[in-house]
């Protein structure tokens, strides 16, 4: 590669990393963001501040894109909020979670319809509500709780086997119940270890509500006791769990591309081109001595020769003369004594003597008139 074309690649591939940190400080820097009910998003609608709150008070936070069974820990708290519309396969596992001890947190939609399924009744019914309810219940997720404000999103009319720990007038805004593998287990009380706590009204959790009234207590309540595992289902938020490279976030992604495109850049401008080898100067013409003789090679070869080589003697002699300071009228015997003090070979020195011109090698005195010609003053190098 040019030397000309490496410091500019260089420069090529420092922009590129340059605009893509940019890129990602920008990104970083924009404010909030994040899907609603998910626990990475910092708007409003999200409930990021939840889970750093349940950090502060001593429960390890984690978070999952899976809802089967073998990837959900029974001692832990799954919190599943917003989730929409399951299909059977994923509420078979809650279900499962549930009655194998785990505990579960539902809000928002599809929360009516895992309540249907953990506990085997009928789908709770929804209903209109106001933006503040109060404790029905003294049980363990209404601990230090009076009052609980949201945004009054949703609420249940009279859901069965769901006790109520969170109304409003009549309408119940959060429940706790059992899953029921047989029949006959029914009711809060029905309890094999697992616990469903059922939340029409998801907002008291988020971001924007978490601070006002006791939301902030009944969401350290509904989670279990202290030191208990929570695990935020990001599923339905668009997390899959992925592993190694699909991990990372977008953001990183594009600036981890950028680097490593930028450090290719930066390889290719450091590294030698394959091919031949550049040469190690610049090729120049033919000095000038040679290009006298290959013209003088092309004059041979005209029928005139001897008049050629007449001209080529009268021409070196009035060099001669003039650099050895004979005078114009000098005879060839004078010119040809000092010719070899000029630097002109024997065989250039006879051809400069010679009296027969057509005897003389236009060559040899071709080649006398150019080492002449050469050393002599650019007043005498004009044409003969």
């Amino acid at each position: 590669m040019s030397g000309r074309r490496r410091p500019l690649l260089v420069s090529v591939g420092v922009l590129v990393m340059l605009v893509v940190v940019a890129f990602v400080l920008d990104a970083d820097s924009r404010g909030p963001s994040g899907p609603p009910s998910s626990s990475y998003s910092t708007t409003p609608e999200g409930v990021a501040a939840w889970a750093a709150l349940l950090g502060r008070f001593d429960h390890a936070v984690a978070r999952t894109g899976s809802l089967a069974f073998g990837d959900l820990d029974a001692d832990s708290t799954l919190v599943l909020l917003d989730a929409g519309e399951l299909d059977d396969e994923s509420l078979g596992h809650l279900a499962t979670f549930v009655d194998s001890g785990g505990r579960l947190v539902a809000g928002g939609s599809g929360a009516a319809a895992i309540v249907e399924v953990v506990t085997g009744g009928a789908r709770p019914q929804g209903s209109s509500t106001t933006v503040l309810s109060h404790v029905a219940a003294p049980v363990l997720e209404t601990t230090r709780v009076s009052e609980v404000s949201g945004a009054g999103a949703g609420g249940w009319s009279s859901p069965e086997l769901l006790l109520p720990i969170l109304v409003d007038d009549s309408t119940v805004v959060a429940g706790i119940a059992t899953s029921t593998v047989a029949p006959d287990r029914t009711g809060p009380d029905a309890v094999g270890g697992g616990r469903l706590v059922a939340v029409a009204d998801a907002t008291v959790f988020d971001n924007e509500h978490l601070p006002l009234t006791d939301n902030a207590a009944f969401a350290l309540a509904v989670v279990g006791e202290p030191g208990r595992p929570v695990v935020f289902s990001e599923g339905q938020h668009g997390y899959q769990g992925s592993d190694g490279l699909g991990a990372i976030p977008g953001d990183w992604r594009w600036f981890l591309a950028g680097t490593t495109a930028a450090a290719l850049v930066w390889m290719l401008a450091r590294s030698r081109r394959v091919g031949e080898p550049d040469q190690p100067r610049r090729e120049l013409p033919p000095p000038r001595a040679e290009f006298v003789e290959a013209i003088a090679a092309g004059l041979a070869r005209r029928k005139d020769s001897a008049g050629l080589a007449e001209a080529f003697q009268t021409r070196c002699r009035s060099l001669v003369a003039r650099r050895a300071g004979l005078p114009t009228s000098a005879s060839v015997d004078s010119i040809g004594a000092a010719a070899p003090g000029l630097g002109l070979e024997p065989d250039e020195v006879e051809a400069l003597r010679a009296p027969d011109p057509a005897t003389v090698d236009l060559l040899v005195i071709g080649r006398a008139h150019a080492r002449l010609h050469r050393g002599s003053d650019p007043a005498d190098r004009g044409p003969s």
